[in-house]
């Protein structure tokens, strides 16, 4: 929509005698309005310009019920007349149904209508659910025709409803052990919005125990052995409190009732016992692998490092080193060198920043330059010479020491050059080059860890991302699944009804930040994807950890991880959470992740 003047220019005059004491009001006079046409309004009009107008045509789309919608007629005509005229049962939302079921390229549009009553739920589902051919399709959901749209959105996960994790458990029975349900239970709790966990627990809990009763069966040699549910439940709140150990929580802070009976003295200290738990004659193996790949700079760390243990002398040491000198590698070493000796290791992260601490001037400052990822690369010289020369110049920039040149009439130095030898010859399509360039013969790779795991396209702004992936998911064979986020406002029952109306679902649904995912996620078995915050450190599920989908479920992502220290595990990702909250919103924006498709 162009709009060529806003508002009306306005101006008032009038003459007021000095001498006069009554003061008179004249509410004509203070709300008059005049008119005053400036020159550039009265040559455009005189010309005949357009005041506004907007390309595409741009029109209001209406929602109705099934047999509820506005009928126009005459008085003289009789009622059953009308009733029978299929012409009156028409409307432009049955036209849109009959366009999906003839147009393919209809299919992938939505019908958005703000609304309200059991149109709003309508209306939800017109915003989400492309090529709609009937009513009766809209009220579909996974085979199953719902009474109301109500219960359709209920069922597609739009809703707030506690019985949501209820089912994902449900759905995680068919395919997960014990132990993966336990940890899917307590990733619901600490990362999806439950409002009572002690709820969720009576319904759940018979379904994290079979793996205990096994247990004990094999370890008394009695497959008859039974366990009352009180203590069956007791050790399931145990095993529930490791896990929430190992992510620095405790029963009470997710609301589960406290065990009546104790641990067995033997693991009173869980951080020993899994410490001690490393099989050193295993780690005593892998050392001398792991040495062997050191360079001589990881070497030179490793020694210095073992050398200030074993001689009791405490020293803290920072490493320093690009992406690419095997930061990494060189602690994997040093804890595996050390557990071997059945020392303890604590491995830990922090977002703190070292150069701002006190610390900082009693660390031994140890460098990593040589990078890794040239070493071990296997190509042609000329390729691996090529990598180099890109990598010390990404270097240059990053330190400031590279080439800059004034532009643009200034006097500054402050543009950077890329050579022509980095950049991507486009052609005709830029967004196919850049995929053909990084992705070279996907469609016989996609499965291939070791090929997903070195590639990546890194955009500044996620729109690029977005588009990106979508063209990308093309080239990957298999049926592609549409899931769809449930955005709604932190504390929507305590927030005005005034602010409800200004956001409704489809603007919350249309917000997108760098540090959200958006609305519709579309997948495929084989997509490799990227988690976005930190959920289990101990298995390698962390913030940029790297994955592969292997399963789409209906509540449920499965996926394996092709990076860091969890490579090559599978693991189950519920529905969780997103907060987000940002100046320019008059509230706290949370995200849920529905894993459903349409």
């Amino acid at each position: 929509m162009v709009s060529i003047f806003r508002a009306s220019d306005q101006s008032q005059s009038g003459q007021q005698s000095q001498g006069s004491q009554e003061t008179v009001i004249d509410e004509v006079f203070d709300y008059l309005d005049c008119r005053y046409l400036t020159a550039l309004e009265a040559i455009w009009r005189l010309f005949q310009y357009n005041i506004h107008y907007s390309h595409p045509t741009v029109e209001r789309l209406p929602i109705d019920l099934p047999f509820e919608n506005n009928i126009v007629f005459r008085d003289s005509q009789p009622l059953s007349e009308i009733a029978s005229n299929p012409a009156s049962r028409r409307t432009k939302l049955t036209a849109w149904f009959d366009l999906n079921a003839s147009d393919p390229a209809a299919k992938l549009l939505t019908y958005p209508e703000p609304t309200a009553g059991d149109l709003y739920y309508e209306r939800m589902l017109l915003n989400s659910v492309c090529g709609a051919t009937s009513f009766d399709e809209l009220q579909t959901v996974n085979g199953v025709m719902y009474q109301t749209y109500k219960e359709a959105c209920n069922a597609v996960g739009m809703l707030d409803d506690n019985s949501e994790w209820l089912h994902t458990m449900q759905e995680a029975t068919a395919s997960a052990s014990c132990d993966q349900l336990r940890t899917m239970f307590v990733d619901i709790l600490l990362y999806s919005d439950v409002a009572d966990a002690k709820e969720l627990w009576e319904s759940c809990w018979s379904y994290m125990g079979d793996d205990i009763i096994q247990n004990m069966r094999s370890a008394h040699c009695n497959d008859q052995l039974t366990i009352n549910t009180d203590s069956l439940k007791d050790y399931i709140l145990h095993k529930l409190g490791d896990i929430l150990f190992l992510r620095g929580y405790s029963l009470q802070y997710v609301n589960l009732p406290t065990p009546v009976l104790n641990r067995p003295t033997g693991f009173a200290n869980r951080l020993l016992t899994e410490q001690y738990s490393y099989n050193i004659a295993d780690l005593r193996m892998q050392v001398p692998h792991l040495l062997y790949g050191l360079n001589t700079e990881q070497k030179t760390v490793l020694d210095d490092v073992v050398q200030s243990v074993h001689s009791r002398h405490s020293e803290l040491f920072f490493v320093y080193g690009h992406g690419g000198t095997g930061k990494t590698f060189v602690w994997q070493a040093i804890t595996a060198v050390l557990r071997s000796e059945g020392r303890v290791v604590l491995t830990v992260a922090s977002s703190a920043s070292i150069a701002n601490s006190y610390l900082w001037s009693s660390c031994r400052l140890l460098k990593l330059n040589v990078n890794m990822r040239l070493l071990i690369y296997n190509g042609r010289l000329s390729d691996r010479a090529a990598i180099a020369e890109f990598a010390d110049w990404l270097l240059s920039v990053g330190d400031g020491s590279a080439l800059a040149i004034p532009l643009y009439n200034s006097n500054e130095a402050d543009w950077i050059r890329i050579p022509d030898r980095f950049l991507v010859d486009h052609g005709d399509d830029k967004q196919q080059a850049i995929i053909a360039a990084v992705y070279a013969d996907l469609h016989a790779n996609f499965h291939n860890d070791d090929y997903l795991r070195v590639r990546a396209i890194v955009t500044p702004k996620n729109d690029a991302e977005n588009s990106l992936n979508d063209a990308i998911l093309t080239h990957i064979p298999g049926e592609q699944f549409d899931y769809l986020s449930h955005d709604t406002v932190q504390g929507a029952d305590n927030i005005s009804e005034d602010l409800q109306t200004m956001y409704p679902t489809d603007i919350l649904n249309s917000i997108t930040t760098g540090s959200l995912p958006c609305h519709k996620l579309s997948l495929k078995v084989g997509v490799p994807v990227k988690l976005l915050r930190n959920m289990d450190q101990s298995k390698g599920l962390c913030n940029g950890t790297r994955l592969v989908i292997t399963r789409l479920g209906v509540r449920i992502m499965h996926a394996r991880i092709i990076t860091g220290s969890g490579s090559g595990t599978t693991v189950q990702i519920p529905r969780i959470v997103f907060l987000h909250e940002d100046e320019r919103l008059p509230f706290i924006f949370m995200l849920y992740l529905n894993f459903y498709w349409f």
